[in-house]
């Protein structure tokens, strides 16, 4: 799931400010969910991603410009061992 947040974060940032999935990563829904529900938007978990890579959303927009660098970087938090790609 990180590999594809990853990559639909990428593609995001790529976009124009104006476009609505660029807005829609940083919109904190108004108002209360029901009793039990947590009031944990989408944006929240791409968050707590990029600190832990131990990046800023400004340096995640600089690097989201460049296809390449960004392909890396998720290449590298997202790298499965050989060992534990088999196991069961």
């Amino acid at each position: 799931m990180k590999l594809r947040r990853g990559r639909w974060l990428g593609h995001v940032l790529r976009m124009n400010t104006a476009r609505h999935p660029y807005t829609a990563l940083r919109w904190i829904p108004p108002g209360k969910r029901r009793r039990g529900r947590r009031r944990d938007p989408w944006g929240w978990r791409i968050e707590a991603d990029i600190l832990e890579m131990g990046k800023t959303w400004s340096e995640m927009r600089n690097m989201g410009q460049d296809r390449e660098s960004w392909s890396r970087l998720i290449g590298a938090l997202c790298s499965i061992n050989e060992e534990d790609k088999y196991a069961t």
